[in-house]
């Protein structure tokens, strides 16, 4: 396995330990991964075709990704988690507010956003995109939910 795809693999299956950590409820916790291909998987088919009939892809695209990954997971360790993803590849948060902010603005429990990996794909390793649209995207979810629990990611 190429190196590129090793460290893609390594970052998804980092991801979504630290999502385990998260508190869990008597009920489901519905679980909301929002990202891109770091996502869903992109260039290693056993993780973007993981069991992907076991989580809801809001895009309905068929993809399982790293949250079929956390999903698995949980259900190993006796947690209850509704599992839901919605993922562009090559796409920061400035697009999932600008593009899903319907789709992906409900009232979740945990909500995890992953942006893109140089912070902004026009000016590399500027933050300022990724501090806006991450503070525009958990304030939003918080209206729907004042108890959410935003985290975010980053890929490198």
């Amino acid at each position: 396995m190429p190196f590129s795809d090793r460290l893609r693999l390594t970052g998804a299956l980092l991801f979504a330990i630290s999502a385990m950590s998260l508190s869990t409820s008597s009920s489901a916790t519905t679980i909301l991964f929002v990202g891109n291909s770091f996502t869903y998987g992109a260039g290693a088919p056993t993780v973007n075709g993981f069991r992907p009939h076991t989580v809801t892809d809001l895009n309905g695209t068929k993809i399982g990704g790293v949250p079929a990954l956390f999903k698995a997971m949980t259900e190993h360790a006796g947690l209850d988690y509704e599992v839901s993803l919605e993922t562009e590849g090559g796409a920061g948060l400035d697009f999932h507010y600008k593009q899903r902010f319907g789709v992906i603005v409900k009232p979740w429990d945990v909500v995890l956003l992953q942006g893109y990996s140089t912070l902004d794909q026009d000016v590399p390793g500027d933050p300022a995109k990724l501090i806006h649209y991450s503070g525009l995207l958990a304030q939003a979810f918080h209206k729907q939910n004042p108890q959410v629990d935003v985290r975010l990611s980053a890929t490198w």
